[in-house]
């Protein structure tokens, strides 16, 4: 496996994990300064893989937070028209 997948791998992981643990809410600057400290020792090129993956990731992981609590508040609309 070239260095070019591992990173985009990394990348990935690390922007759905971040969405997940953030809840899909995030500050640019503090976006901004993670991704350049992640990317720090990386080649320019492997840089910009690790970025486009993470931002992959985390909208990935955003639309995942957003079913889920489409899902959720259906079920609580659905258990509140039984009620009634």
């Amino acid at each position: 496996m070239d260095s070019k997948t591992d990173y985009r791998q990394d990348g990935y992981h690390k922007g759905f994990t971040d969405s997940k643990r953030t809840g899909g809410k995030t500050n640019k600057t503090n976006v901004d300064n993670y991704l350049k400290y992640q990317t720090q020792s990386l080649s320019p090129e492997d840089s910009v893989e690790f970025m486009k993956a993470w931002h992959e990731g985390f909208a990935d992981g955003v639309i995942g937070v957003i079913n889920n609590m489409d899902t959720k508040e259906g079920l609580l609309k659905y258990q509140m028209d039984d009620l009634n």
